[in-house]
């Protein structure tokens, strides 16, 4: 197993979509050999102008192994676990997602001891990015 020393949090920058979708834009769209993150957590729609499915809102799609270096935040897939919420920012996740990812966040951190201070945003390391589209930091300490 590698080292994960943190847990980078994402979003899809679409209204829709599930770890299908996500895996078949980077393998179909970008040429990578499979989808870039650990977790999808869909937000309950999972095609265009698909009605919402409250079966899909919130559950956790693991899918590349956590052995498997991920492709989601360039320089730091080597030590981290990637964790994509379906969806467009702040505001616009469902509670449920939010439910999911934080029990996610719990386990991971408890499991690899990564304190919660390491735990990040995809806009903490690429400044041209506002995914996640909130304040992980201010998300981890209550805020």
């Amino acid at each position: 197993m590698r080292q994960i020393t943190q847990l980078i949090i994402h979003c899809s920058a679409s209204a829709w979509g599930n770890a299908a979708v996500i895996r078949d834009w980077h393998v179909n769209g970008n040429g990578w050999d499979d989808i870039g993150y650990h977790y999808v957590i869909p937000n309950g729609r999972t095609a265009a102008r698909a009605d919402y499915d409250p079966a899909w809102d919130g559950i956790d799609h693991r899918r590349v192994a956590l052995s498997v270096e991920g492709a989601h935040a360039r320089g730091q897939n080597h030590d981290s676990i990637g964790i994509c919420l379906i969806g467009e920012g702040d505001g616009l996740f469902t509670p449920r997602q939010i439910t999911t990812l934080t029990g996610l966040v719990d386990v991971m951190c408890t499991a690899f001891q990564v304190p919660p201070t390491r735990v990040f945003g995809h806009r903490d390391y690429d400044r041209g990015k506002s995914c996640p589209g909130f304040d992980v930091a201010a998300w981890v300490r209550g805020g």
